[in-house]
């Protein structure tokens, strides 16, 4: 499926959509803080949601049967989803299941139950997933206490609207979460065996605006243009990790996740200089070596020890190696790991970091 990508005049876009015109029943799902903020109003205020869910937590199976359930007997034709990565993920599997009867409890049974899919325009309000341009969310499996990928192509949103200034009043720290997990794809979309010439390129464009975007940091400060940067570099890594899929880096940062609650971005960030150093001669990529060699620089230069610092305690590596080994994103680096390369590459970014 085509994604259509809106960069400016966004609502002249949705007033001259016939999908809009045509649709009769909305749904806005959002975050509470973004429908505070009446992002949905600087569109059109002809816009009149039939119903608003808001998202106040990491997507699991009880939020997905939540939202199922309450709109079970509710026919929307066009879901708007205006938030975070979470909110994204949310929207995307309602609009592929929003026919469920029955309670979901495994991605297996939401691969059953499509039978129809609702029209989605993907809004980001963050810099750094680029949920909006792929066709897998996150679920949080609270009984196992692991992350779950759940894929599906149809689950791709149909038009994405990149709007920088809702990403304008982003606190720095925020902010420099999303844009490690935007480093951290486009580095393991580039180690993935699955890349293609599109992947590459789109590896390429999104780490060069992400090398801009440093270096027009003001005073510790992100400008507005860099901002407006950040965000159109994360929608070209969710274009690239859409082709690729995420591999090594996202594989290891879930049970880092799991376990000390680490956020996402500095999770994957804390092993992508020992990823490269380990596996230096099977990853390389000549074509891109100095965006590479730039970014990882970068990273270098964030000062995150004294955050990993605060974070880690009581590091159990063998379960830490173990948990890495459950995840299907293992599966997609370009070459295959043993325990004892995990370990090597745990055990440095520990050296450099803590």
């Amino acid at each position: 499926m085509n994604q259509v990508i809106v960069k400016k005049k966004h609502s002249q876009h949705l007033l001259h959509s016939n999908k809009i015109k045509e649709s009769k029943n909305i749904l806005l799902i959002t975050s509470p803080g973004n429908h505070e903020r009446s992002y949905i109003s600087q569109f059109s205020e002809q816009i009149k949601p039939s119903d608003i869910f808001l998202v106040e937590r990491y997507p699991d199976y009880e939020l997905i049967n939540q939202v199922l359930n309450l709109y079970q007997n509710t026919k929307h034709d066009l879901v708007i989803s205006l938030g975070g990565g979470s909110v994204l993920d949310l929207a995307k599997i309602y609009c592929m299941a929003s026919d469920a009867n029955q309670k979901i409890s495994s991605v297996h049974e939401l691969n059953q139950i499509y039978s129809s899919k609702i029209f989605n325009i993907a809004i980001p309000t963050t810099a750094g997933t680029g949920a909006e341009s792929t066709c897998f969310s996150t679920i949080w499996n609270k009984e196992t206490k692991n992350k779950e990928s759940f894929e599906n192509i149809i689950m791709l949103p149909e038009v994405v609207y990149l709007v920088p200034s809702f990403i304008n009043s982003l606190p720095d720290h925020i902010l420099i979460p999303t844009m490690l997990d935007c480093i951290s794809h486009c580095l393991d979309s580039l180690w993935s065996k699955n890349k293609t010439n599109e992947s590459l390129s789109l590896c390429k464009k999104s780490l060069s605006l992400l090398i801009e975007s440093f270096e027009l940091n003001l005073n510790g400060t992100y400008s507005v243009i860099s901002r407006n940067k950040l965000l159109e570099a994360s929608n070209l890594a969710g274009q690239a990790i859409n082709i690729t899929r995420t591999s090594l880096s996202h594989a290891i940062s879930y049970p880092l996740t799991n376990k000390f609650n680490l956020p996402h971005g500095l999770a994957c960030a804390f092993t992508l200089n020992s990823i490269n150093n380990y596996f230096e001669k099977e990853i390389f990529i000549e074509a891109l070596e100095v965006e590479v060699k730039a970014i990882l620089n970068i990273v270098n230069n964030f000062g995150l020890q004294e955050i990993y610092k605060s974070y880690f305690t009581d590091f159990s590596l063998e379960q830490i190696i173990n948990e890495v080994f459950m995840n299907s994103r293992l599966d997609n680096f370009i070459v295959t790991p043993t325990k004892g390369d995990i370990e090597s590459i745990i055990k440095s970014s520990l050296k450099k970091f803590i």
